[in-house]
């Protein structure tokens, strides 16, 4: 049985401590996925990324990411990377339940 699942991202304010480290993360591996993608790099951005998705487990968020779209992947690093006017577009993804 399929479920559609709410992509929703919880990007830190402004006030949200940790900003150097998560604009840095997100500046490094923007730079790689454009200058030298790899599966591994991929793999790496989806994990960071599942870090600010809300989901019930860390699996349905990792799910999530994936199927995010190109513009909400780059959106959602631009605001980690402390672009301030990033907003990150709303979605739906198709999930299957595992039984």
């Amino acid at each position: 049985m399929s479920e559609v699942k709410k992509l929703v991202f919880n990007v830190p304010s402004k006030d949200t401590p940790g900003f150097a480290r998560r604009m840095r993360r997100s500046l490094a591996l923007r730079r790689l996925v454009m200058d030298n993608p790899s599966a591994e790099v991929i793999d790496e951005l989806v994990e960071f990324l599942a870090d600010y998705v809300e989901a019930e487990n860390r699996q349905t968020a990792v799910d999530l990411v994936w199927d995010a779209s190109e513009t909400q992947w780059f959106t959602l690093l631009d605001a980690l990377g402390g672009a301030s006017n990033a907003q990150v577009p709303p979605m739906k993804s198709e999930t299957s339940e595992k039984a």
